[in-house]
């Protein structure tokens, strides 16, 4: 049976980290406006190793991007997953993600666009039954707020 995420409430904590490309210079200030905004609503941040930077065409190499991902989804404090924007590349992190260890986890909210739904295809074809979810393009945030 299929188990959702708890509806978001201030306190919780919402962790960032990218998927594929990293927030990089010219878009730093941006990047503070929206934590800032988070935070002002009340949900605790914290930051990925991967969310601010830019190895190559990625915000790291795939497996410091998987290690990140991972520790966020696995750890029972996180709530929410953001990336700052889509992209490609999370399919690279497909062979590096630990599938089976996410059935025992308490289910996620991903939220955020295009390449989190590599993610969650993935993860919905192996019938896991934590039902992480990623909402995107015109979901309004009081979606996964509200109880």
């Amino acid at each position: 049976m299929a188990r959702f995420p708890k509806p978001l409430l201030a306190g919780d904590l919402i962790a960032g980290t990218a998927l594929s490309t990293g927030v990089s210079r010219p878009a730093i200030a941006r990047l503070e406006v929206v934590l800032s905004h988070v935070r002002s609503q009340g949900y605790r941040v914290i930051e990925g190793e991967c969310l601010r930077g830019q190895h190559k065409d990625a915000s790291a190499p795939p497996a410091q991007r998987a290690h990140g991902l991972m520790r966020f989804l696995t750890d029972p404090a996180v709530s929410a997953i953001m990336p700052p924007w889509g992209g490609e590349l999370a399919i690279e992190l497909l062979r590096l993600i630990d599938f089976e260890a996410l059935r025992s986890v308490s289910p996620k909210w991903l939220l955020g666009y295009s390449d989190l739904s590599t993610l969650v295809t993935a993860h919905d074809h192996l019938r896991l039954g934590n039902c992480t979810r990623a909402l995107s393009g015109v979901c309004r945030w009081s979606a996964v707020t509200r109880p």
